[in-house]
């Protein structure tokens, strides 16, 4: 167990409910949009009910994400039954799927119960427990949320994709959204690509604060990219 595993357990319901929240969109993007459903808005104190986190498909079927730090025996299968129970009465068991998102290591005939409980109702099935929850937290994409519920550091070498650059940016920034339209620079883009392809291995951009520094590295990216 390494130290993202050790402090994930210390975390509360309602931390890790949070944590799901934050975290599941950034692995796929069938979690964006969720609703939070389970948390008392502002705070990390949690209500009774059953999701924690849904979100309706495209299709017509729901996801429901049930959260727990509870490890007692039954409980993950306990929370998957109540789930199902649901959308028995809403009548949305086809297409659905079901995801537990957990701080610990449940028993292999538990989850195997799970497993096949799901198989028999035609709903999907994905277990998030500790070791992978913590897998995703170590990935440098993720070390700001690992720092905000674990305060583990990021690492000195942290790399992020670019996409996730501009949503931290956007976040963080009054500035105009990445969406509007580049205009211009297209000589001193094209003027780089060729120091690039000449074998240069250092180059500056620099000017005054504001002036497009930034999006302009970020535009000759997506140039070099493509």
């Amino acid at each position: 167990m390494n130290n993202t595993q050790f402090l994930l357990k210390g975390l509360s319901s309602g931390e890790l409910q949070q944590l799901a929240f934050e975290l599941l969109p950034r692995i796929s993007k069938k979690y964006k949009g969720i609703i939070h459903s389970g948390a008392v808005e502002g705070t990390f104190k949690t209500r009774k009910g059953t999701p924690d986190q849904w979100r309706e498909k495209p299709d017509g079927g729901f996801i429901y994400i049930q959260v727990t730090t509870d490890s007692t025996k039954r409980k993950v299968l306990s929370d998957l039954e109540k789930s199902i129970k649901s959308l028995g009465k809403i009548k949305k068991m086809a297409q659905s799927e079901y995801v537990t998102f957990i701080n610990f290591e449940p028993s292999p005939e538990e989850i195997h119960k799970c497993k096949r409980l799901c198989q028999q109702k035609g709903i999907g099935f994905d277990l998030f427990n500790n070791s992978r929850i913590a897998k995703y937290l170590d990935e440098p994409q993720n070390h700001d949320l690992r720092f905000k519920y674990l305060n583990i550091p990021p690492d000195i070498s942290i790399f992020m994709t670019i996409d996730r650059f501009k949503e931290r940016l956007e976040r963080q920034s009054r500035k105009l959204p990445f969406s509007t339209a580049f205009v211009g620079r297209e000589k001193e883009i094209q003027d780089i690509i060729s120091l690039i392809q000449a074998g240069i291995r250092v180059i500056v951009i620099y000017g005054n604060p504001g002036v497009g520094k930034t999006r302009f590295c970020l535009e000759l990216s997506k140039e070099i990219k493509s």
